[in-house]
C-alpha cells in the first residue's frame, strides 16, 4: 500500500494530458490506505503544472472536496477535447470554381473532402507519431 506522501510524488508531466495525469492520480490514490480527505485536493492541484488553466482555477476558487476537483478536471478536459484538433486554414479558391459535389465536413464547405484535406491529416500524423493517437 502506498501512504499519501507517495501520492505527493505523482507530477503531471510536461507532455501529459490532463485526462491522463487524472487517470494516473486516481489509480495511485486508490492505492494509498490512509487518506488525509482534507489534503487530497491540494495534492492533485500542485501535482498539476503550475502553468495549466486547472492548476489556476484551483487556486483560484479552493474546492470543498475532491468532487469538485473531478468535475473542474472534466471540464477541463473536455475543453480540451474540443479544441484538440485546431481548424484548418479556409480554404481560398474562389467558392465558384469549387466542385461542389465534394463536401468538406469539417469547415461546412465545398471543393475537397475531409479526407482529403491535408491540414487535417498533417495534424493526425503528428499526433499519431507523438503518441497521442494509435
Amino acid at each position: 500500500m502506498k501512504t499519501m506522501a507517495d501520492l505527493m510524488n505523482v507530477k503531471m508531466k510536461s507532455n501529459e494530458c490532463l485526462k491522463t495525469f487524472l487517470k494516473r492520480f486516481t489509480h495511485e490514490l486508490n492505492k494509498v490506505e490512509v487518506i488525509e480527505k482534507r489534503v487530497v485536493e491540494k495534492i492533485f492541484r500542485d501535482g498539476l503544472l503550475r502553468k495549466h488553466e486547472l492548476h489556476e482555477m484551483l487556486t483560484r476558487e479552493l474546492p470543498k472536496c475532491m468532487a469538485d476537483v473531478i468535475m473542474k478536471a472534466e471540464g477541463s478536459i473536455r475543453a480540451e477535447e474540443v479544441g484538440y484538433v485546431k481548424a484548418p486554414k479556409p480554404i481560398t479558391l474562389d467558392p465558384d470554381s469549387r466542385d461542389k459535389t465534394r463536401i468538406y465536413e469539417l469547415q461546412d464547405d465545398h471543393g475537397h473532402t475531409s479526407e482529403e484535406c491535408r491540414s487535417l491529416r498533417g495534424q493526425i500524423q503528428a499526433m499519431i507519431r507523438q503518441g497521442e493517437l494509435s
